[in-house]
């Protein structure tokens, strides 16, 4: 793993950010420009962030969900909620995206429905993982999310559903909390959404690499 990585663990950002140029110029490594895009994020240059994602994804051929993704964290977290919106919808036909077929991608869109108050995207991300949902995929992180947001599960089963590897575990955590809190902002249970959310962000460092880290921070910002 790289420097860069390992410092934007330690909260050390700026150097992050240089370390992580100093690696691309050197080799080339687009995970150095990722680990780059995080400590960005993390010191609320979204802007910054953005273009970089804009440039990852030139560089990647627009092939892997996640940089797309991670664009529309960066168009989120600065209130360009719709540009957030287009760009994961931009990802839904990807070439590599998570193992449970792209569930990943519609839990997003999912969560903007609800923070929006956008019905129709709401049932068209409900239909979505509905269907997602039927794949033998399923049973793949982050498949069991889907299952809780329509309420095939309950929030017990969905964290049990996690694994038993630690880092692992934190990153999954991190994801499961994050949407038991949508689903209690979408029922108005503003104590649960904000408890929710605070777990979402205290897995770990580790789980600076999941876009539901940076927008359970949000959700947070917003409760206080």
């Amino acid at each position: 793993m790289s420097n860069a990585w390992e410092l934007v663990k330690q909260g050390e950002y700026d150097h992050a950010i240089r370390a992580a140029e100093e690696e691309f110029r050197d080799t080339g490594s687009v995970p150095a420009l990722r680990h780059k895009m995080f400590a960005l994020l993390q010191l609320g240059l979204y802007q910054d962030a953005a273009n970089l994602c804009r440039d990852i994804i030139k560089l990647e051929r627009g092939e892997a969900d996640a940089d797309f993704i991670f664009l529309g964290v960066s168009y989120w977290l600065s209130g360009r909620h719709e540009k957030a919106v287009e760009s994961w919808r931009a990802a839904t036909d990807t070439k590599y995206t998570d193992a449970a077929g792209g569930v990943g991608l519609w839990l997003l869109l999912f969560f903007a429905a609800n923070k929006l108050n956008i019905s129709l995207l709401k049932q068209e991300s409900e239909q979505k993982l509905d269907a997602l949902c039927k794949d033998v995929a399923i049973g793949n992180w982050p498949g069991p999310i889907a299952r809780y947001v329509l309420g095939q599960i309950s929030d017990t089963d969905l964290l049990g559903a996690t694994s038993e590897q630690p880092i692992l575990k934190s990153k999954q955590i991190c994801q499961a909390e994050f949407y038991i809190g949508v689903r209690a902002m979408a029922d108005n249970e503003d104590s649960a959404h904000a408890t929710h959310m605070s777990a979402a962000t205290l897995q770990g460092a580790s789980c600076l690499v999941k876009p539901e880290f940076y927008l359970a921070e949000a959700e947070l910002r917003q409760c206080e």
